[in-house]
Parts: C-alpha cells; structure tokens; sequence
C-alpha cells in the first residue's frame, strides 16, 4: 500500500493506490472570463480600468448589469458580466466609446 504524501488523498479502499491531487483555493477559482458574476475589483480587472472607474459607472452605465446579493452588513453588488459584455458590444456599434471610458482615455493621451 502506497504512503499518502502531504497535499495528496487516496480514493478507494484501503490499499488502492490511485493518487488524487487536493484542489487548492487557488486551482477552484475561475477566470474572469468564465465566471458570470464579477464583484467590483473583478469587474475592474475583467475591463482594464480601475476599481474607481467601476464605482463611478455603477449607477449609471453600469447599472443595468447590477446584481444586489443579500447578506450581512448590507450585502454585495456584483455585476453581470454578459450583461456587460452586451453593454460594450452596443457602443461599440453606436460606433463611441461610453462617455467615462472616454474621458479617462482623452486625459490620459
């Protein structure tokens, strides 16, 4: 019979030897880009722009794509990343940038 090692569990009755690797924190969590709901920093991360940005654009562009996720101490707002993903797709055939993304890019040019 195979000695467990540290990070390692054995599946099957004793004296199976079929190693299963432990799934760290790290390895369960999905890409941005496959998760549908993105809190603020992800949100942030999933359109390069900062945690401010998504803050500001939460009320108004954003808005729409907000998801309030009851809990304690108020809860959490999340956001719908197809919803958002149908929001950039509209102004990208209105043939324009959403004004905040636009103005952050004019000052920075």
């Amino acid at each position: 019979m195979a000695a467990a090692s540290p990070g390692r569990r054995f599946n099957g009755q004793s004296g199976s030897a079929v190693p299963v690797a432990s799934a760290s924190k790290t390895d369960r969590v999905a890409p941005l880009t496959e998760r549908r709901l993105l809190d603020v920093p992800g949100m942030a991360g999933y359109l390069s722009l900062g945690d401010d940005t998504i803050r500001e654009l939460e009320t108004g562009l954003l808005a729409s794509a907000r998801v309030h996720v009851p809990g304690p101490g108020g809860g959490k707002v999340l956001f719908d990343r197809h919803v958002v993903d149908q929001i950039v797709a509209g102004c990208a055939a209105c043939g324009h940038r959403p004004p905040a993304i636009h103005s952050r890019t004019r000052r920075g040019a």
